[in-house]
């Protein structure tokens, strides 16, 4: 009898009684069930959509030059679908456009996509090396590599598929 008493005063201070941190447990069991239901970002659902389960994928990037017509993106490809085990790989490759052509052109082959919207700058053109557009091209390249690793994800980049 004394030990049920003990034990229903224990489970009583701790439901009314308990210390702030003593109720993490309650809090991290709720945060969990929250950020279930939470929103994803497009980036978020584009990264969760093309890595592996160790949150590992491969990125390339691409613009007008990589796209051309028989050019280094179709042998990048070609790489892939011709190498030794390295077919599966294909669909853990995120090509990130840096403008819309290239991302309609990545689309239209079914690969998985996502623009690079750079909010004030144009790269429908082709960018020469150490130009200012350039180095605006590669900060934002950058701050984007950044995002995906704040994300919790790792990445092998390509950057010249």
């Amino acid at each position: 009898l004394i030990a049920f008493s003990f034990l229903v005063l224990g489970v009583i201070y701790t439901c009314l009684w308990l210390p702030e941190g003593s109720t993490a447990f309650f809090r991290l069991q709720h945060n969990i069930n929250t950020t279930r239901n939470t929103p994803k970002d497009k980036l978020e659902a584009a990264l969760e959509r093309v890595s592996m389960v160790n949150k590992i994928m491969i990125i390339a990037i691409l613009n007008k030059s990589y796209m051309e017509k028989n050019g280094m993106f179709n042998l990048f490809l070609q790489s892939f679908r011709e190498g030794e085990g390295t077919w599966f790989l294909i669909k853990h490759l995120s090509f990130v456009a840096v403008n819309q052509m290239s991302f309609n052109q990545c689309c239209a082959l079914g690969l998985n996509c996502y623009k690079l919207v750079m909010e004030g700058v144009d790269f429908s053109e082709v960018v020469f090396y150490m130009s200012d557009d350039f180095i605006e091209m590669m900060w934002r390249r950058k701050l984007f590599l950044g995002d995906v690793l704040k994300h919790g994800y790792s990445f092998i980049l390509t950057s010249h598929p």
